[in-house]
């Protein structure tokens, strides 16, 4: 049986399973290449939930999921929900940092 969970209900489920944002990225990144766009779309938003304010020096896997992100959003051929979740994952990551190419 499988159970499809809206993203909104996976970022505090998944702080509880995994306390350390390490083993949740490792849980999600599979996700983010699923063939189901919604799993695809619900996995790109909780990364960016799981490494809000995070920068390279705090987590090296940031850039990976920012080079992801850019990667989603950039392609003409990736679905619509991918990109959705992609514009708002990248949202949520960057939410609340001072990140040089914002600053004008």
């Amino acid at each position: 049986m499988i159970i499809i969970l809206p993203s909104s209900l996976l970022y505090p489920l998944l702080t509880r399973l995994f306390p350390s944002f390490q083993d949740a990225l490792d849980l999600l990144e599979p996700l983010s290449s699923d063939p189901v766009d919604f799993v695809r779309q619900g996995a790109l938003i909780a990364m960016g939930m799981v490494l809000i304010q995070h920068n390279e020096a705090m987590s090296p896997r940031s850039a990976k999921v920012r080079k992801m992100y850019e990667r989603v959003i950039a392609d003409k051929h990736e679905d619509t929900m991918a990109k959705f979740g992609a514009i708002i994952g990248q949202a949520i990551i960057d939410a609340g940092t001072e990140r040089e190419e914002n600053k004008e």
